[in-house]
């Protein structure tokens, strides 16, 4: 621009004085150092011409001191505006700070609540558009469930069915029935009451003195009060025994007259229990095994707690084999695949008042051939009477049963 040389060369009239020089320099560094601002009206900016087209450059510096320190007094014009800011900004910060603070706490709900979120969404209610699809999935569903609950049903019924609750072979009393007799004032193996029901005598263990002790002969089918003066009398000969016959397994027993003895099912009476008058029973059970299984090996199997060593094995008076369990309450005797068990239950009761009436049933029980069976139904069941009459004609007298009269029909 201009230097000192072209200063000097300047007219004499028309040079100022140095300090108006430097005032004016100062003010117009002022206004230089102001930012052009535009006026409300919307006005275009006033531009001005740097100060070195004015001044040289060692002038310009000087002014910048000065300036300077003139600045460091002056308050920054952020502080002197004094304009506010438009309230859509507020607003807008006030709206982004609320976001984020609820996009903070979803956040914080989503990661320790997630898993629950997810099985609410997925439970809700499926769109108007895919109800019928979802429908039609879960119809299949539904009745594949139904189909495999009545085939549930139907296998719980099946086993229900095959659930023999006749008798329980695999409990066991705790006690032996050899320890659990009742009072036995003369110690010969019968029970005060078994001696009343028989006829011995209570306090003297051989009542008919033949050389036999009462049970002895008790088990053994013979009466323990016969003399020399009647010879041997069988048990069943005596008042107190009465005989049962099962037609359909051909077998009969002798048991307590007193008692009462009924078919477990009526219209197939092959199960029968037999009931006496202090609530104890004596139950005849029938089951099946294989023809060529033995009675143990099938008991066994029935019962696997049972030790083979403490199953007993014997014969019954009338020469069957059996087989007793451990506890002595069950005997179990077979013909052919049949096996009959014969199970003495004395309840809740600590003592067995009939031990031997038990085993009375078990020593009498004995299987009949067809021809045997037959008579001995006709024997127990013996055909009506045959009355005779007298008919006009000369053929002589007829012999005519009693359902065939008429009521015309009257023996003179």
């Amino acid at each position: 621009m201009f230097d000192d040389n072209t200063k000097q060369d300047q007219p004499e009239g028309k040079k100022e004085p140095q300090k108006e020089v430097e005032v004016k320099l100062e003010s117009k560094a002022a206004e230089v150092s102001k930012p052009a601002e535009s006026s409300e009206k919307g006005k275009d900016s006033v531009h001005t011409m740097p100060m070195e087209y004015y001044l040289g450059d060692k002038t310009v510096s000087a002014v910048k001191k000065s300036q300077s320190k003139a600045s460091a007094n002056v308050p920054s014009m952020s502080n002197t505006t004094g304009k506010k800011r438009p309230k859509a900004l507020v607003v807008g910060i006030v709206v982004v700070l609320a976001l984020m603070v609820l996009g903070s706490a979803y956040l914080l709900y989503a990661t320790y609540f997630g898993g629950e979120g997810e099985e609410i969404t997925n439970n809700q209610a499926p769109i108007i558009n895919d109800k019928e699809d979802e429908i039609q999935n879960s119809e299949p569903e539904t009745q594949n469930s139904d189909r495999q609950s009545e085939t549930d049903k139907s296998r719980e019924e099946v086993v229900v069915e095959e659930k023999d609750e006749r008798l329980d072979l695999t409990k066991l009393n705790e006690k032996d029935l050899n320890e659990m007799y009742a009072l036995d004032t003369d110690r010969d193996g019968l029970t005060d009451s078994e001696e009343e029901m028989i006829g011995s005598d209570p306090q003297l263990v051989d009542t008919d003195n033949d050389g036999f002790n009462d049970q002895q002969e008790v088990v053994n089918l013979y009466s323990p009060v016969s003399t020399a003066e009647f010879g041997v009398v069988r048990l069943y000969d005596l008042e107190f025994a009465d005989l049962y016959v099962n037609e359909k397994l051909a077998y009969k027993i002798y048991y307590p007259k007193d008692w009462i003895i009924d078919a477990l099912d009526e219209e197939n009476p092959v199960d029968v229990m037999i009931s006496s008058n202090v609530n104890e029973f004596i139950n005849i059970v029938t089951y099946e095994k294989k023809l060529n299984e033995s009675l143990k090996d099938w008991y066994l199997k029935q019962n696997p707690k049972a030790r083979p060593n403490e199953v007993r094995s014997y014969q019954t008076y009338n020469d069957l084999d059996a087989i007793e369990s451990p506890d002595g309450f069950t005997v179990f005797v077979a013909k052919g695949n049949d096996v009959l068990a014969i199970n003495y239950s004395i309840g809740l009761k600590e003592k067995a008042i009939y031990p031997n009436m038990f085993k009375i049933v078990v020593n009498s029980l004995e299987f009949l051939t067809k021809a045997e069976l037959a008579d001995l139904i006709l024997e127990l069941n013996p055909a009506p009477l045959e009355i005779p009459i007298e008919e006009p004609d000369d053929n002589g007298p007829q012999f005519l049963e009693p359902e065939t009269l008429g009521e015309e029909e009257v023996v003179e």
